[in-house]
């Protein structure tokens, strides 16, 4: 009797331990995708570039890695491959983008845009954080009265420079005597900063203070009022950063769009893990057409 409860037994666990090894694997899998989404959503992404903006230092076909802790991690963090977000993710910086860092971030909408309108992730350069007075002249850019040098690898502008003074529509301010070539100088904000709604300077701070929650209405006489307040003032309450691509004649930065606001930043590119020029359809032909000069190169 005892002989046959334990086969009885035995065929008993043998028929359960598929079930069991089912379960382990479902256990090893979700703790897997669980670590990596959270690795991807605040520590480490990769990105690909698509556009030539920062050529030469990064190439349509580089993939990068970004480093996500460095800068930060913000509550507009998304669920990969999804648009979801995920709530309540948020890390203080270890340190803030400098004049000179590449970063990497969601755009936040086009010069008139309350809300970006399209998903988009750009990288740029740096160029200047809050209470930096950013101006170009002649293609050449100063941050506070100094000329910042050119990255290294930047592409070298070329054709006819706009001069100073031409008006070019799609400049950001709206309205602006401002062009590609020759713009500003211009004050970045900063939090906890105190602006003033003008006629004047509507343009350039009434998006920025609508971006941010406040109620603005134009007065009988022509001045703004903001949040029922007449005297126009609102206080800032994020960093903002002007950036801009290096290969300056084709690039869709602060110029034309406005000022990068910190919680859009996404991190810092560290390295450039793959790169290839164009999607080849074959294997060989792609494996043939991988750059092999950048793979490991540093972003700098």
């Amino acid at each position: 009797m005892e002989e046959v409860a334990r086969k009885e037994r035995e065929k008993s666990e043998d028929a359960l331990r598929p079930a069991l090894r089912l379960r382990d694997y479902l256990q090893v899998l979700i703790v897997t995708v669980s670590a990596a989404l959270l690795l991807k959503a605040c520590a480490i992404e990769a990105f690909r570039i698509e556009t030539g903006s920062m050529e030469n230092t990064l190439l349509v076909g580089d993939f990068v890695l970004v480093n996500k802790l460095v800068y930060g991690v913000h509550p507009r963090a998304e669920l990969p491959f999804t648009d979801l977000k995920l709530p309540g993710i948020s890390l203080p910086p270890f340190m803030r983008p400098r004049p000179g860092d590449v970063i990497a971030f969601q755009f936040p909408g086009d010069r008139d845009d309350l809300l970006p309108r399209r998903r988009a992730k750009y990288v740029k350069r740096c160029i200047g954080s809050p209470h930096d007075t950013v101006q170009i002249i002649d293609r050449r850019v100063f941050l506070n009265g100094r000329e910042l040098p050119s990255p290294p690898r930047a592409r070298a502008a070329g054709g006819p420079i706009l001069p100073p003074g031409r008006h070019q529509q799609r400049i950001y301010p709206a309205g602006a005597p401002f062009n590609e070539d020759n713009y500003g100088p211009l004050v970045v904000p900063g939090e906890g900063d105190t602006l003033r709604l003008t006629r004047e300077n509507y343009s350039q701070w009434g998006i920025v203070a609508e971006r941010e929650g406040h109620t603005i209405e134009r007065t009988p006489e022509g001045t703004y009022s903001v949040d029922g307040d007449s005297s126009g003032l609102f206080r800032v309450a994020r960093n903002y950063y002007f950036v801009m691509g290096d290969n300056r004649e084709d690039s869709y930065d602060s110029r034309f769009w406005g000022l990068l606001p910190e919680d859009f930043i996404i991190g810092k590119p560290i390295v450039i893990y793959w790169s290839w020029n164009g999607t080849p359809p074959t294997l060989l032909e792609r494996w043939l057409d991988v750059r092999w000069g950048r793979v490991g190169t540093i972003v700098r």
